[in-house]
């Protein structure tokens, strides 16, 4: 995203930055305060009154893997009564599920040789995602259901 103040529109607080680099965007991977998840090199933040080129979908954050096991066990009492003893673990391998960098390429401060002084948090992750359940980290939940 780029700074939308520079087009004159009333209402409008982002738009696109500028793509300045031909092909597909580097995906570099780290995670971090200080780190890049992506070449900002990339990209340029819009200065004249115009939209941006880059579009939607120019690259994609960080896959959210997830594994899941539960074990189940039924044992009968009687004609019809049943015993379930269920044991239920949720993100089994504890990876951590992280958000998507920063793209606001406003906060890139450049030299006057087109290279990078400051990024200022520009492709950065700071932040874990949330995969439905309150919590990211290994849930474990025990269970027992009388069925009759």
């Amino acid at each position: 995203t780029s700074n939308a103040n520079v087009l004159n529109a009333p209402g409008t607080t982002n738009q696109f930055a500028d793509k300045v680099k031909e092909g597909p965007v580097d995906i570099i991977g780290d995670v971090g305060p200080q780190a890049q998840y992506f070449d900002v090199s990339a990209f340029r933040a819009v200065t004249d009154v115009r939209f941006g080129n880059a579009g939607q979908n120019v690259f994609v954050g960080p896959t959210a893997p997830n594994v899941d096991m539960s074990l189940f066990r039924v044992f009968r009492i009687g004609r019809d009564r049943t015993l379930q003893l269920r044991a239920e673990c949720f993100n089994i391998t504890n990876t951590a599920h992280f958000g998507n960098p920063s793209t606001n390429m406003t906060n890139v401060t450049f030299n006057a040789d087109g290279s990078i002084r400051a990024l200022n948090g520009t492709g950065a992750i700071t932040t874990t995602d949330r995969t439905g359940r309150q919590y990211d980290e290994r849930e474990w939940r025990l269970g027992l259901r009388f069925g009759f």
